[in-house]
């Protein structure tokens, strides 16, 4: 399957349903070159699953093994949803126009076909998808645009399709920060353990 692809093989001799981890994202590798780090970070995490499933990881096209398409940028820490698109558009467009591809054909919808070709190639009528923050995305999408073929769906930290996440990530951050600081604050053994955290915290 080349560096792209990686099939972590189950245990027991029953048959197996095929899962397919996503990574965050987007732009993250699934673990360096299609699972580079299986055997230290996925497999003791999906000990319990591997005994009765096999977990398949893919890089997505332009990550990893599957033609990367690095990009030099520096994303601003900005509050403001327009701040943060006016210092951000003007990078990515230069990086876009650098590339040898057309980034049409590299985004979230391209992704889940190649999904389900994957799919198709190993013979497998029906999938588990499991996702963490952009790809709870990519299962979602996938779950909509092939219903007959995705049999269940694990969501953790869901980015839904109609979040733009980059425009409102600083936002949540500050808003998960505030929240910490009001619950700290209103907890006796909390203020008592750690103080005013909104003055010891190292601002990042």
């Amino acid at each position: 399957m080349g560096d792209s692809v990686r099939r972590q093989h189950y245990t027991q001799g029953h048959a197996a349903t095929v899962s397919l981890p996503y990574p965050p994202g987007p732009g993250a590798s699934a673990g360096g070159r299609a699972g580079a780090k299986l055997g230290g970070l996925i497999t003791p995490a999906f000990a319990k699953l591997l005994r009765t499933r096999e977990i398949i990881v893919i890089d997505q096209r332009g990550t990893g093994g599957s033609h990367p398409l690095p990009c030099d940028i520096n994303e601003p820490l900005a509050l403001d949803p327009d701040a943060y698109q006016a210092a951000m558009v003007p990078q990515v467009k230069a990086c876009a126009d650098s590339l040898d591809i057309d980034p049409e054909f590299f985004g979230s919808l391209s992704a889940v076909h190649d999904i389900d070709a994957l799919r198709a190639a190993l013979g497998r009528e029906k999938i588990n998808l499991w996702g963490g923050s952009y790809g709870t995305r990519l299962a979602l999408l996938y779950a909509a645009e092939f219903p007959d073929h995705a049999r269940s769906l694990i969501l953790d930290s869901v980015t839904p399709p109609s979040l733009p996440i980059h425009l409102t990530k600083a936002q949540s951050q500050d808003r998960a920060f505030q929240l910490l600081l009001s619950d700290c604050a209103a907890s006796p053994r909390c203020k008592t353990a750690y103080g005013d955290i909104a003055q010891t915290m190292t601002p990042y």
